[in-house]
Protein backbone atom coordinates (compact mmCIF):
# COMPACT_ATOMS: atom_id res chain seq x y z
CA UNK A 1 0.00 0.00 0.00
CA UNK A 2 1.31 3.46 -0.90
CA UNK A 3 1.62 6.50 1.31
CA UNK A 4 -0.29 9.65 0.34
CA UNK A 5 0.29 10.50 -3.30
CA UNK A 6 0.66 13.78 -5.16
CA UNK A 7 -2.25 15.53 -6.80
CA UNK A 8 -0.89 14.89 -10.31
CA UNK A 9 -0.39 11.18 -9.60
CA UNK A 10 -3.88 10.98 -8.13
CA UNK A 11 -5.41 12.56 -11.24
CA UNK A 12 -3.51 10.11 -13.44
CA UNK A 13 -5.33 7.36 -11.53
CA UNK A 14 -8.73 8.99 -12.09
CA UNK A 15 -9.29 10.74 -8.79
CA UNK A 16 -8.89 14.16 -7.20
CA UNK A 17 -6.56 15.11 -4.42
CA UNK A 18 -8.22 16.24 -1.19
CA UNK A 19 -6.93 19.54 0.09
CA UNK A 20 -9.58 20.16 2.75
CA UNK A 21 -11.41 18.32 5.50
CA UNK A 22 -13.60 15.67 3.90
CA UNK A 23 -17.24 14.75 4.34
CA UNK A 24 -18.24 11.41 5.83
CA UNK A 25 -19.10 10.05 2.38
CA UNK A 26 -15.74 11.17 1.01
CA UNK A 27 -14.03 9.60 4.02
CA UNK A 28 -15.65 6.25 3.31
CA UNK A 29 -14.75 6.45 -0.36
CA UNK A 30 -11.21 7.56 0.48
CA UNK A 31 -10.89 4.74 2.99
CA UNK A 32 -11.89 2.21 0.34
CA UNK A 33 -9.38 3.70 -2.08
CA UNK A 34 -6.73 3.71 0.66
CA UNK A 35 -7.34 0.01 1.23
CA UNK A 36 -6.73 -0.53 -2.48
CA UNK A 37 -3.49 1.47 -2.33
CA UNK A 38 -4.56 4.98 -3.41
CA UNK A 39 -5.06 7.20 -0.33
CA UNK A 40 -6.22 10.83 -0.55
CA UNK A 41 -7.57 10.22 -4.05
CA UNK A 42 -11.36 10.28 -4.32
CA UNK A 43 -13.22 11.22 -7.50
CA UNK A 44 -12.69 12.47 -11.03
CA UNK A 45 -10.16 15.30 -11.48
CA UNK A 46 -12.72 17.41 -13.30
CA UNK A 47 -14.52 17.65 -9.94
CA UNK A 48 -11.41 18.92 -8.19
CA UNK A 49 -12.19 21.65 -5.70
CA UNK A 50 -9.88 24.67 -5.56
CA UNK A 51 -7.98 25.33 -2.37
CA UNK A 52 -10.15 27.65 -0.31
CA UNK A 53 -11.29 28.18 3.26
CA UNK A 54 -14.92 27.95 2.14
CA UNK A 55 -16.28 24.72 3.61
CA UNK A 56 -13.03 23.98 5.44
CA UNK A 57 -13.91 22.99 9.00
CA UNK A 58 -11.66 24.03 11.87
CA UNK A 59 -11.95 23.03 15.55
CA UNK A 60 -13.71 25.34 18.00
CA UNK A 61 -11.66 28.44 18.73
CA UNK A 62 -9.84 28.26 15.39
CA UNK A 63 -10.30 29.92 12.01
CA UNK A 64 -9.22 29.05 8.50
CA UNK A 65 -6.43 30.98 6.79
CA UNK A 66 -4.83 30.31 3.42
CA UNK A 67 -1.11 29.55 3.84
CA UNK A 68 0.93 28.66 0.75
CA UNK A 69 -2.34 28.25 -1.19
CA UNK A 70 -3.61 25.65 1.29
CA UNK A 71 -6.31 26.12 3.96
CA UNK A 72 -4.90 25.83 7.48
CA UNK A 73 -6.57 26.14 10.87
CA UNK A 74 -5.12 28.85 13.09
CA UNK A 75 -5.92 29.47 16.73
CA UNK A 76 -8.20 32.40 17.55
CA UNK A 77 -6.66 33.41 20.86
CA UNK A 78 -8.65 36.01 22.77
CA UNK A 79 -7.16 36.98 26.13
CA UNK A 80 -8.56 39.85 28.15
CA UNK A 81 -6.82 41.70 30.97
CA UNK A 82 -8.34 39.41 33.58
CA UNK A 83 -6.80 36.36 31.88
CA UNK A 84 -3.33 37.75 32.62
CA UNK A 85 -4.16 38.46 36.26
CA UNK A 86 -5.46 35.04 37.32
CA UNK A 87 -2.18 33.79 38.71
CA UNK A 88 -0.94 30.23 38.27
CA UNK A 89 -3.29 27.49 37.06
CA UNK A 90 -2.71 23.75 37.22
CA UNK A 91 -4.33 20.97 35.21
CA UNK A 92 -5.19 17.33 35.80
CA UNK A 93 -2.32 16.23 33.56
CA UNK A 94 0.09 17.97 35.97
CA UNK A 95 0.85 21.00 33.81
CA UNK A 96 1.21 24.43 35.37
CA UNK A 97 0.48 27.71 33.57
CA UNK A 98 1.45 31.25 34.62
CA UNK A 99 -2.08 32.52 33.99
CA UNK A 100 -5.37 31.91 32.17
CA UNK A 101 -4.00 33.34 28.90
CA UNK A 102 -1.13 30.81 28.84
CA UNK A 103 -3.68 28.05 29.45
CA UNK A 104 -5.79 29.35 26.53
CA UNK A 105 -2.68 29.32 24.32
CA UNK A 106 -2.00 25.70 25.24
CA UNK A 107 -5.61 24.76 24.52
CA UNK A 108 -5.32 26.41 21.11
CA UNK A 109 -2.11 24.61 20.23
CA UNK A 110 -3.36 21.22 21.44
CA UNK A 111 -7.18 21.21 21.34
CA UNK A 112 -7.37 17.45 21.98
CA UNK A 113 -5.20 17.59 25.10
CA UNK A 114 -7.16 17.42 28.34
CA UNK A 115 -6.45 20.62 30.26
CA UNK A 116 -8.97 20.52 33.09
CA UNK A 117 -8.08 23.05 35.79
CA UNK A 118 -7.52 21.81 39.34
CA UNK A 119 -6.13 23.55 42.45
CA UNK A 120 -2.36 23.87 42.24
CA UNK A 121 -0.46 21.71 44.73
CA UNK A 122 1.17 23.29 47.77
CA UNK A 123 4.32 25.13 46.73
CA UNK A 124 6.26 23.45 49.51
CA UNK A 125 7.43 26.78 50.99
CA UNK A 126 8.00 26.18 54.67
CA UNK A 127 9.72 28.41 57.17
CA UNK A 128 11.86 27.12 59.97
CA UNK A 129 11.63 28.67 63.44
CA UNK A 130 14.83 30.59 62.70
CA UNK A 131 13.69 32.28 59.49
CA UNK A 132 11.92 35.51 58.64
CA UNK A 133 9.93 35.67 55.41
CA UNK A 134 10.34 38.95 53.54
CA UNK A 135 9.03 40.09 50.15
CA UNK A 136 12.37 39.37 48.47
CA UNK A 137 13.80 36.29 50.13
CA UNK A 138 14.08 34.25 53.28
CA UNK A 139 16.62 35.60 55.77
CA UNK A 140 18.07 33.34 58.39
CA UNK A 141 18.37 34.82 61.89
CA UNK A 142 21.78 34.16 63.28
Amino acid sequence: MEESISQSECCKRGGFYLNRQITQQEYLTDHLLFESGTPNCVQACNEELPSTCKGYICPEGHYCRMINNEPKCKCRLQCNTGDYLTGPLCTTNLRRFHNQCHLKQARCKSPKESLEVIPCPDEGLHCSQLSILSNDNINLIQ
